[in-house]
């Protein structure tokens, strides 16, 4: 312990940073000097998807996290993996918050969507300190005319369902800085297209090994990918929903894995 007092502060934020919120509070209890220590430390990280809980553990830990913490210090990342009993309002309430204080990373792992929806805030939207996005099984719903993510660079679309093809165009072009984009897909009957057209884009990571059936013939179906700037690209899925691919002039990597029918 003595050992671990001569640490500088510094040091310490970032060992604090690397481990999970609800660990990095308990070293409160360590000493008078460590008491306050973890209030500046700039992530949130939270984990509790599978809790049987009949009230949501995360919301009471979250919101006393946010409420003590020093909030002159920035949330650089938050990390957030909840569960079903999660109420909606306080996710939403969470998004805002961390608007507010210039988070630069956020990762969103929903698991419970299939309870209740979840409404993106619009302020996430606007957002102009964000880098990198992450979202997970999050129902993605009404995104607005007016959107620019300004620094974001980073874009994962993991099981995320859209109401339209439409709110699909409007998130993507709203990303107009954006590098690296990586998006899985299940069977989702709201998008036909999905179209990626992003000039900035270096590196696109697409999966759709969810999706069944085959393509009709005169349909607009499937993936329209226009990134001529692309470096480093990897799909995998049905042969027949992939089409308008234009030249790629920069493309140094590719990994393509396509099977034909259901299977």
């Amino acid at each position: 312990m003595d050992r671990m007092s001569l640490l500088p502060d510094d040091l310490i934020f970032k060992i604090l940073s690397l481990i999970p919120s609800k660990v990095s509070v308990s070293t409160s209890l360590l000493s008078k000097r460590w008491y306050s220590l973890w209030k500046r430390v700039p992530n949130l990280r939270y984990s509790d998807p599978y809790s049987d809980s009949g009230y949501s553990r995360a919301s009471g830990f979250i919101d006393k996290f946010l409420l003590l913490r020093d909030n002159t210090h920035a949330i650089e990342t938050m990390r957030l993996y909840v569960n079903r009993y999660c109420p909606r309002i306080d996710i939403e309430t969470w998004f805002r918050v961390a608007v507010s204080r210039g988070v630069r990373v956020l990762l969103f792992n929903d698991c419970r969507t299939w309870y209740q929806p979840i409404r993106l805030p619009r302020i996430l939207y606007t957002c102009e300190t964000l880098a990198t996005l992450t979202l997970v099984s999050a129902v993605i719903v009404d995104v607005p005319l007016n959107i620019c993510f300004m620094s974001l660079k980073s874009l994962s679309l993991i099981y995320v369902d859209f109401p339209s093809d439409e709110s699909v165009h409007r998130l993507l072009s709203g990303c107009r800085v954006l590098e690296d984009l990586k998006v899985i897909r299940d069977n989702n009957e709201n998008v036909k297209t999905f179209k990626i057209m992003i000039p900035s884009l270096q590196r696109l990571t697409v999966d759709d090994v969810f999706i069944y059936g085959n393509p009709v013939p005169g349909h607009d179906v499937g993936f329209v990918i226009k990134a001529p700037y692309l470096k480093s690209l990897a799909i995998t899925g049905q042969f027949g929903w992939f089409h308008s691919l234009v030249k790629m002039p920069y493309l140094v990597k590719a990994n393509i894995k396509l099977r034909h029918g259901d299977y």
